[in-house]
């Protein structure tokens, strides 16, 4: 990200774990000054350091006891200067640390407050506590994006609600600038993937162009491993066809993938006919989206810098 985005801005994190300090990870590597303040313990994610150090190395980072008197007067002090301040708590627990928007600005009018949090404030279940898995089990995306093996791949709520915090803080700054004070914004976990479209259709009526519900656009096993074909635009669709000695497919890009399906079934069977490279290959030469869906380690031939950021 580019450091001068944010040059002279400062920011006090009081978060812990992922989503309000990947928020102010974010904003640090946008060049704003980000001073983190941790409990005397430290933040429980300092048991992973490489995590830790991805999200919290570019920040200034100091141990204040915010149940204590002194220290919360130590706190205010710090965000009686700053522009912004990132929290990750309930009501009731921010009222009773002085870390509440009413209180802040009390000291700082100008603050721009963002509140990472889990449910939305104004429902019933704001005071409850949670953490990612328990939010996304409750909205229903855990049941509709993941198998029931117990197992989950990602922490979906805690990454976006991390980005819109960090969007929240910046669109706060902007406000701020026009309006000369401040402004209190609430980002909660609970509806942050839904902001993002993440919610698939598995009713074939209702399948949607971009959740594997068509067959232009989907996941195929192949004889070696599994692409991935986008070829939502009728050329690339009909560059495919013509390629595989199908052109009576043409035109044919939005069919739903359903079971049974003769012509999904033998699309299916034409690209598990072939390895890997070989649709690659095919790809390359007739202009058509297709990647082969590797893992996490695939590195060799990638002309691409592989970054965690956007410069």
């Amino acid at each position: 990200m580019n450091p001068s985005l944010l040059k002279d801005v400062t920011i006090i994190d009081t978060t812990i774990n992922l989503p309000g300090p990947v928020a102010g990870g974010i904003l640090a590597s946008m060049g704003a000054r980000v001073i983190k303040i941790e409990p005397p313990m430290g933040d429980p994610v300092s048991a992973t350091p490489e995590l830790y150090g991805a999200i919290n190395d570019s920040k200034e980072i100091i141990k204040i006891d915010l149940k204590k008197p002194e220290g919360q007067e130590k706190a205010k002090q710090l965000i009686a200067n700053a522009d912004g301040i990132l929290v990750g708590m309930r009501d009731r627990a921010l009222k009773k640390l002085g870390l509440d928007y009413h209180s802040l600005t009390a000291i700082n009018p100008r603050l721009v407050y963002c509140n990472v949090t889990g449910f939305p404030g104004d429902s019933n279940k704001a005071e409850h506590p949670g953490h990612d898995l328990t939010y996304l089990a409750h909205s229903g995306l855990l049941k509709t994006l993941f198998p029931d093996d117990g197992k989950i791949p990602t922490q979906l709520a805690d990454m976006t609600g991390a980005l819109y915090g960090a969007l929240a803080v910046v669109s706060g700054l902007n406000y701020q600038k026009k309006n000369k004070t401040g402004i209190s914004i609430e980002v909660n976990l609970y509806e942050s993937p839904f902001l993002l479209g993440l919610v698939p259709r598995h009713d074939p009526k209702l399948a949607s162009s971009l959740d594997g519900g068509i067959i232009c656009y989907r996941v195929y096993e192949t004889k070696d491993g599994k692409i991935a074909l986008g070829a939502l635009e009728q050329k690339f669709f009909d560059s495919l066809v013509t390629a595989i000695e199908r052109p009576e497919w043409c035109g044919q890009q939005l069919r739903p993938a359903i079971p049974g399906d003769p012509i999904f079934e033998e699309l299916k069977s034409i690209f598990k006919s072939r390895p890997t490279a070989e649709w690659l290959s095919i790809g390359a030469t007739h202009d058509v989206p297709i990647e082969a869906v590797n893992d996490l380690s695939f590195k060799k031939g990638l002309n691409i810098p592989f970054r965690t950021q956007i410069e």
